[in-house]
């Protein structure tokens, strides 16, 4: 835009001066002259230099108009010239050469500025102005003692700020620093709104070692003025200090005023590093880049900045730009240097051996008598493998991949591993010769007949015993349960409950690390003198999940709820209660899509109920559980999904009944008998899937504000899992009934339903 418009104004002086060509010079002056006074400055030299091309000596005024018009354009240089030739052409004029000898000094050509400070004073001996601009020429062309007597002769007829600035300089330049002082600060007061004392003044102190005041000038500059030059001194000055922080603002206030200066976005980068403000220092450097991409320098200091704030990828990337743009070895030698510390990693391989296995990570099982072991396996690591040993030998090593035969002359063997960095680990492996003798199972209760046969006094039996393994015991199976088992010698001890009501045999199997596999089975007998006792359901297991702790704080209502459930729970017939505790949502949810359902198909579950007790609230079924209250046991914020979601996914496949239940009290709140899904009052869902049966049982605070959120969101559960969806009576207090959709208060702390579903055409749910 600025050079358009300067194209703009030449085109104009071109037309205008071909135009005037054709016109007759006093025309052209009369023009150029009202031009001029109506401030139509590019106009006026168009016009103007026509009469002064003329010649004519009646028109030498247009060089003083023509000047003047340059001046008001900041066109110095040209001014400068026309005030000269008016100042030969109008010899007893004295303002022509005083505006020669101004201009001059402002351009820095001082002995110009000298020579027409002189003329004037010819034109004019008692011309203040003039002797102050001989004073200031004099000190600039090395005369400062004969400044010092002019500017006397000046004061005599006037004193201004601009006079004893003179003196000043001139008593500085000759050393005579109390008195510059002084001068400057003369000046000063005499006008505040002249700058050059200030700069001045400022050079003159920290030159006298006075840093603080010096500092203390600037900033008065600075406040008054807002001018590079006074951020400029007083940042060099924060810089001697060393305060940095201050010098920032100062460097921060330039590129303000002045944009263009790039440069600056570097230094003041180099600042931000210095006092750790990396990502200004990272904002700075890559804008500078922007403009100057080939800068070795600057790519060295940003792969610094990256560095230090671990972005390893972008460091690296930045010291490999260094080594592309320079040729210092110096500069080369830190960035190889940086990228080799970036690429190091301190962490030591991983040895893993995958052939042969062991009955753990520490042992090798090799055939009897085997004279020679052929051995496989991987390293882990981030950076390539430099070395691998195996009992010192040195092993060649493929994609981090090693099979290497050695000769059996030990028990035991040393696997070393190293990469480029030097970490090393070390692994020493046990060798075991293998056996072919398979574990024995001994039953130690309950007591079996001579022909092994198991005659049980009740339905839910105890069975303990243990398993003789001279190696390593891997797994143990009990029907189709794993059962956990303790190491006491070479001996395996278990126990297990066991429900045997639809059991014909027990069949226990156990297995070693060298596959060798022992089985027993026992028939089971049941005396029609056992009673059998079992659930409506069929066979039943209670699953209560408990949030009982928060960021290690415990919730004491939780705790008291879910030991109240496991106390009640004695009084039904269920076959087993598992109570979780505290799991975190990932290990929830991983317990219930994946273990849980396998659990209930293994051990032949017909009917599974799962209560879920939290501190919050829902606000859905399948919104996050939350609370709002003050209540210090419910002030954790979020705490876990919906269980609801959770479950029904988990256990969409499984064809058994299913109980899902969130309620405060068990005793309290039982479900009466419901024959029947076809009933009036049902929300129009007829399907019947294929198994299954549901209850659900919402715990909320406050259901004021919930109970539309939540019939919406049950009804999508419903039907997006094609439940059968039937109101239900709820006993409490005696002969008092709560039915589905009403309740005693808001504060009421239960929200009961059912979600029904038949199973094998039966009409009866429990």
């Amino acid at each position: 835009m600025k050079y358009s418009t300067q194209l703009i104004y030449l085109l104009l002086i071109m037309l205008i001066h071909n135009f005037a060509m054709g016109q007759r010079p006093g025309k052209a002056y009369r023009i150029g002259k009202s031009a001029y006074e109506n401030k139509e400055y590019i106009r006026a030299i168009g016009w103007l230099d026509v009469a002064i091309n003329s010649q004519k000596k009646k028109y030498n005024d247009a060089y003083i108009y023509r000047a003047k018009s340059h001046l008001a354009l900041d066109r110095e240089e040209k001014a400068l010239k026309d005030f000269i030739i008016a100042s030969k052409l109008f010899p007893n004029n004295y303002k022509n050469a005083l505006q020669a000898s101004r201009l001059s000094y402002k351009l820095g050509k001082h002995n110009q500025a000298l020579q027409y400070a002189t003329t004037t004073l010819d034109r004019d001996s008692a011309n203040f102005d003039a002797l102050k601009l001989q004073a200031l020429a004099l000190i600039h062309t090395g005369s400062s003692e004969s400044a010092l007597i002019v500017s006397e002769d000046a004061q005599k007829l006037n004193e201004d700020a601009e006079l004893l600035y003179a003196k000043a300089l001139a008593s500085d330049s000759l050393g005579l620093n109390d008195y510059a002082i002084a001068y400057y600060n003369e000046a000063i007061k005499k006008n505040p709104g002249y700058k050059p004392p200030y700069h001045d003044l400022g050079r003159l102190l920290v030159k006298n070692d006075y840093i603080d005041k010096a500092i203390d000038i600037f900033s008065q500059a600075a406040r008054r003025f807002n001018d590079i030059e006074s951020y400029r001194l007083r940042a060099i000055l924060h810089n001697v200090k060393g305060n940095t922080q201050a010098q920032i603002k100062d460097i921060t206030k330039i590129i303000t005023l002045n944009p263009a200066r790039i440069d600056l976005y570097y230094t003041r980068a180099e600042l931000y590093k210095k006092v750790n403000q990396l990502q200004n220092a990272l904002a700075d450097i890559s804008y500078y880049l922007k403009w100057d991409p080939t800068s070795a320098n600057a790519w060295l200091l940003k792969g610094k900045i990256l560095k230090e704030l671990y972005m390893k990828p972008e460091a690296i990337q930045a010291f490999i730009n260094v080594d592309k743009y320079t040729t210092d070895s110096a500069m080369l030698k830190y960035a190889e240097s940086s990228i080799y510390e970036l690429r190091k990693e301190q962490y030591p391989p991983q040895i893993i051996v995958t052939h042969p296995e062991g009955p753990d990570q520490a042992t090798i099982a090799i055939s009897q008598n085997k004279q020679t072991l052929q051995i496989k396996g991987v390293i882990k690591d981030d950076s390539p493998i430099a070395e691998l040993r195996i009992s010192g030998e040195k092993v060649p090593i493929k994609n981090k991949s090693f099979d290497h035969q050695i000769v059996l002359d030990t028990m035991h063997i040393v696997i070393k591993a190293t990469d480029t960095y030097g970490n090393t680990s070390s692994k020493t492996y046990r060798i075991i010769e293998t056996e072919k003798t398979a574990p024995k199972i001994v039953l130690n209760s309950p007591k079996t007949t001579n022909t092994n046969v198991l005659v049980a006094t009740q339905t839910n039996i105890k069975i303990k015993g243990y398993i003789e393994e001279t190696s390593n015991l891997k797994e143990l199976v009990i029907g189709n349960k794993k059962v956990n088992f303790t190491k006491k010698g070479n001996r395996y001890y278990f126990s297990d409950q066991l429900d045997i009501k639809n059991i014909d045999t027990l069949k226990i199997v156990a297995k070693d690390y060298f596959s060798n596999t022992g089985h027993e089975e026992f028939p089971v007998v049941i005396p029609d003198s056992v009673e059998i006792q079992g659930s409506p359901m069929g066979k039943t297991w209670v699953l209560i999940i408990a949030t009982d702790s928060i960021k290690n704080n415990k919730i004491n209502q939780v705790v008291n709820l879910r030991n109240a459930l496991t106390k009640n729970y004695s009084k039904f017939i269920i076959d087993s209660l598992i109570v979780w505790k505290n799991m975190t949502k990932e290990k929830l949810e991983r317990e219930l899509l994946f273990k849980l359902p396998q659990m209930a198909r293994i051990n032949r579950v017909n009917a599974l109920l799962i209560h879920y007790i939290g501190p919050g609230i829902t606000q859905g079924a399948y919104t996050y559980w939350v609370t709002n209250t003050s209540d210090p046991a419910k002030k954790y914020g979020e705490l876990n999904t919906s269980i609801l979601r959770t479950v029904t996914e988990a256990l969409e496949q499984v064809k058994y009944k299913t109980i899902i239940s969130e309620s405060v009290n068990l005793s309290e709140n039982m479900v009466q008998f419901v024959d029947s899904c076809n009933c009036d009052n049902c929300i129009n869902i007829q399907r019947f899937p294929d198994g299954g049966q549901f209850f659900l049982s919402l715990k909320i605070d406050n259901l004021k504000g919930y109970a539309s959120i939540v019939d919406k969101h049950l009804n999508k559960a419903i039907e997006s899992q094609k439940r059968c969806f039937s109101p239900s009576i709820i006993h409490k207090n005696g002969d008092k009934k709560i039915k589905i959709g009403r309740f005693r208060n808001l504060n009421e702390r239960i929200f009961p339903v059912i979600l029904y579903l038949k199973e094998n055409n039966q009409q009866n749910a429990y």
